[in-house]
């Protein structure tokens, strides 16, 4: 509802909700890859995730409202996405980097938080893509009128 009333719209929120929700596995896909216990820690990697990837669907929305008012046409979603890329990326890869010291092991005490940088890595590798590609394109089918067809 919250997301409902950032965009001015609950289509937009829904796709959000949606593609930020598909984040989660890329994380679980590699713990298991790594064969890491899924731990509270990695849990909260998880909700991490989330929290970035919610920016990350917020700019990309923010950035078509600003383009075209309330109701942001599919064209300046996508257009917004490719607009948002560089900062969504650099914003990824520094988390990913600076988490993977703690995933390799690097240092004493990692082994308590390295599940939840596996997690942070996995989650955030996937969840760029969905923020990136899949809201958009999802936006896109959802708010784009087809035309009726008579019999």
């Amino acid at each position: 509802i919250l997301l409902g009333f950032q965009f001015g719209s609950q289509k937009a929120a829904t796709v959000a909700i949606f593609s930020i929700a598909l984040a989660a596995p890329g994380a679980l896909i590699l713990l298991m890859i790594t064969h890491t216990a899924l731990d509270s820690t990695a849990f909260l990697g998880i909700l991490l995730v989330f929290a970035i990837a919610v920016n990350n669907v917020i700019l990309v929305f923010a950035r078509a409202r600003q383009l075209d008012g309330n109701h942001p046409r599919p064209a300046s979603v996508v257009f917004a996405a490719h607009q948002r890329l560089r900062p969504i990326l650099m914003t990824m890869l520094a988390d990913v980097f600076g988490f993977l010291p703690l995933a390799i092991g690097i240092g004493r005490g990692t082994d308590l938080l390295q599940p939840l940088a596996i997690s942070v890595m996995g989650g955030l590798a996937l969840g760029t893509v969905m923020t990136l590609w899949l809201a958009p394109v999802l936006y896109v089918a959802w708010t784009t009128k087809r035309p009726k067809i008579c019999n």
